[in-house]
């Protein structure tokens, strides 16, 4: 019994551990680019009043739309689709307030225009964002390859700060190679610390744990 306990706490532990391992990386490589812009019924275009049209976030998670009339789509530098998802563009006008008898009034409506801010998920390789409305017609585009550091030209330029690490499809003696999009546009291959520091930290922690856990099952077994 006493062994069947303490091997169900090592299973419980490592899953726990190793779930956590694994979710870590998910969290740091969040990275979205946020855009400005005002609409107009149907149309889009840059918010002039804006301090800047477009921004670079490494810290926040793009958020999917779940319904819109509009569609995303992301373009690599070689025309493929990074990603494509729904967006709502219709900006909404919030306003509350208190009635004298202390009632709750005020909500949420749509406008025919005005501005907002949508979030899109960010690539290392992506080279164009297109909306599109309902019928298909493309309504907004703009290139985002000031915040790609991988472009795709089957060239290896190393004053790009270009390798096989962040742009193994241009640095790769394999040309089959797939590239895998960082969360930062300013990545150079090196090691990331902030990146390994806590899976580094959660495999030492697993480490002690599976120690103990041992050293009590054997302590149990010479009882």
């Amino acid at each position: 019994m006493k062994y069947l306990n303490s091997h169900k706490l090592f299973i419980k532990t490592f899953l726990v551990l190793f779930v956590f391992i694994l979710a870590i990386p998910t969290i740091v490589d969040a990275a979205v680019i946020r855009l400005n812009l005002y609409y107009d019924n149907g149309t889009a275009r840059w918010d002039k009043m804006a301090p800047e049209s477009i921004q670079y976030f490494q810290d926040l998670n793009f958020v999917q739309f779940g319904t819109g009339d509009y569609r995303g789509t992301i373009v690599s530098f070689r025309g493929a689709i990074l990603d494509d998802f729904k967006l709502d563009l219709v900006p909404v006008i919030c306003s509350d307030g208190v009635t004298k008898d202390g009632k709750m009034t005020g909500g949420c409506v749509p406008v025919s225009k005005g501005v907002m801010a949508i979030n899109i998920p960010y690539y290392g390789n992506g080279h164009l964002f297109k909306i599109f409305d309902k019928a298909g017609k493309m309504i907004f585009v703009v290139d985002l390859t000031s915040f790609a550091f991988c472009n795709e030209n089957k060239i290896c330029e190393i004053n790009f700060k270009e390798n096989s690490n962040n742009c193994s499809s241009d640095c790769s003696f394999s040309p089959g190679t797939v590239v895998t999009p960082t969360a930062s546009p300013n990545s150079n291959g090196e090691i990331n610390w902030f990146l390994w520091a806590p899976i580094i930290i959660g495999a030492l922690i697993l480490g002690t744990v599976i120690y103990f856990v041992i050293k009590k099952y054997h302590q149990n077994l010479e009882q």
